[in-house]
This record gives structure tokens, C-alpha cells and sequence, in this order.
């Protein structure tokens, strides 16, 4: 949908559910057929290929509407491109709309590099509508400047000039642009993060352990109150025999058990809290009682302006 407000304009892709052909939303007619990435996850529903789950994604593609691709392994394009021209759809690429040049990107005011390439897909798609929903190029780059999204590498400022940020990195994708946001973080900072997570599965564990393993000074592990969590032990066997931090278990309540302050971290510290979507949800309600965002906002979909 196109959102204006104050003159701005943002676009965003809704989707229920897993995406793709099975979704809830595909009963809808689009004006336009939006598939930022693909990655392996839900592994149950989609299938364990980059293939598969290209071909179960590909479903949202209709007879003769236009076709938005973000960045995608090439393997995953392919697929969709064919199912694209057996709907005579008409495809349009991040990669070719800015030649394969990352710094072309426009600038969003959300960090990390997989956001610029979001930005990208979504300058694309209004590019796309212009008949339909007429949007000056200014217009479109000023409103990814001025994206307010929950558990995007959200920072809070934490008494004892400590610092908290929480993300919704939960997946092996998720895994990739965490670990050059930490990465940086540890540069900037020249220290290395206590990191809080939980994760719902171990195939989605696996990978985002073995990235927070590189960065973190200490681990605190903890169990969203979700069934699909992994308990303490599958959490542990997730982390690499070489991590030599501190690895703890504790309850999220008792972390953020004071509104705007979190129990863990020494002076000068950052803390990060990231492994599931559901695992930010909770801690921004015990973190910012009484101004919460709902889960749908920290889902793939643009939230309504909000007070910090």
C-alpha cells in the first residue's frame, strides 16, 4: 500500500502468514507482485531448496501484472523469472534498475545494508505505480529517511550511559545483516556486546549463535513465550565449542523488570537483545510499558507513526 502523510509517501509489502502461493493474501488481485528475498526458512511448508521455495513464493505472481524482485540468490530468480513469463507478467529487478550498483541505493535512516536494499525494492515499486499513485522521486526518498519501524536495530539510551538496541533478526537471512551490524558495533565501540536471545527453532538457532558467538562478550539466554522457543539446552548446543564468554540463562521479566532499564551491563556497555520477532515484542512491552507497538508492527509491514 502506499501510505501518505505530510506530503510522504512509503510503500510497504503486507503479507500474512508465510508468503507465497498458500498465503492468506493471495486471494487478493495486486496491482503489483512484491518478493523482496528469498531464503531458506519455514523449511516444514515451502521445501528445502532455494528452488522450492522460490517456486511456493512465486505463487503471489498473476497473469500479466508487473513483478517487483529484490535481491535474491540468482537460483530463486531464475525460478521466479519463469514463473513470471508462463503469467506473461512483466518483471522489474533491483539488481537492473540500478545496474547492479549497491551504492546507488537510496538512503534510508534505518541501519544496515539489507535495509538500503529494502529501500531500493521499495523506490522501485513506486517507480512502477507511478500511473496509478503519482509520487515524485524527492517525495519517495524523503520517506525512506524518515522510517519509524520497531525492532529494526532499534536504540534506546540506558542509565549509566549503557546502551540497548533490539532487533528482530530470527533466521539464517537475519543472521547475514546482523553480523555486519555487529560487526560495526564493535568497531565503533571498540567492545564487544552482552547479547540477550531466544530463537524459535534450531535451524534458525544454529546460524544466529554462531554469528552472535563472534561478537558477543557475554550471552544471556531466554525463552520467548512462544511453543516453538528452544529450551536452555537446545540453545546451548547451538554455541560454538570455541566461545569463551559468559553464557547464562534468565527470564526476560527479570532483565527488564524497571521501565527503561535493563539489569545487565556495567557502565559505558550495550546490550542487544535479537533471535526472534516475538522475543523484541516482548521485551520493548516490559521495556516501554503503556507505549507498546503490536506485533504486526514489528512484522514486514510499515507501523503508524508512534511516540518514543
Amino acid at each position: 500500500f502506499l501510505e501518505f502523510r505530510k506530503q510522504k509517501v512509503a510503500l510497504a509489502v503486507i503479507e500474512t502468514g508465510l508468503g507465497g502461493r498458500l498465503d492468506a493474501t493471495n486471494i487478493l488481485a495486486p496491482r503489483l507482485s512484491v518478493i523482496t528475498s528469498i531464503g531458506i526458512d519455514h523449511t516444514d511448508y515451502l521445501g528445502d531448496t532455494l528452488e522450492k521455495i522460490a517456486g511456493e513464493k512465486g505463487g503471489i505472481i498473476k497473469p500479466e501484472t508487473p513483478v517487483a524482485l529484490g535481491l535474491m540468490p540468482p537460483e530463486a530468480e531464475k525460478i521466479l523469472r519463469r514463473i513470471a513469463r508462463e503469467n506473461n507478467a512483466p518483471v522489474f529487478s533491483v539488481r537492473e534498475r540500478f545496474a547492479g550498483n549497491a551504492e546507488k541505493f537510496p538512503e534510508t535512516n534505518l541501519a544496515g545494508a539489507h535495509q538500503r536494499a529494502n529501500a531500493a525494492l521499495a523506490l522501485l515499486a513506486s517507480e512502477i505505480l507511478q500511473n496509478e499513485f503519482p509520487v515524485t522521486g524527492d517525495t519517495a526518498r524523503a520517506a525512506l529517511r524518515d522510517i519509524d519501524w520497531p525492532g529494526r536495530w532499534q536504540t534506546f539510551p540506558l542509565p549509566q550511559n549503557r546502551r540497548l538496541i533490539i532487533d528482530v533478526a530470527h533466521n539464517a537471512e537475519g543472521a547475514v545483516a546482523i553480523d555486519a551490524l555487529l560487526e560495526n558495533l564493535c568497531r565503533e565501540t571498540g567492545t564487544r556486546p552482552t547479547i540477550v536471545t531466544g530463537v524459535l527453532g534450531l535451524d534458525r538457532a544454529r546460524p544466529l549463535l554462531a554469528v552472535f558467538s563472534k561478537h558477543a562478550k557475554n550471552i544471556v539466554l531466554v525463552q520467548p513465550e512462544q511453543d516453538r522457543a528452544c529450551d536452555f539446552a537446545e540453545l546451548e548446543s547451538c554455541l560454538p565449542p570455541a566461545f569463551s564468554g559468559n553464557v547464562a540463562r534468565a527470564e526476560i521479566g527479570k532483565i527488564f523488570h524497571v521501565a527503561g532499564d535493563c539489569a545487565l551491563g556495567s557502565a559505558g556497555e550495550t546490550i542487544v537483545v535479537a533471535g526472534s520477532v516475538y522475543l523484541a515484542g516482548e521485551v520493548l512491552a516490559k521495556f516501554l510499558p503503556g507505549n507498546l507497538v503490536s506485533e504486526n508492527q514489528l512484522q514486514d509491514r510499515l507501523p503508524a507513526t508512534r511516540k518514543n
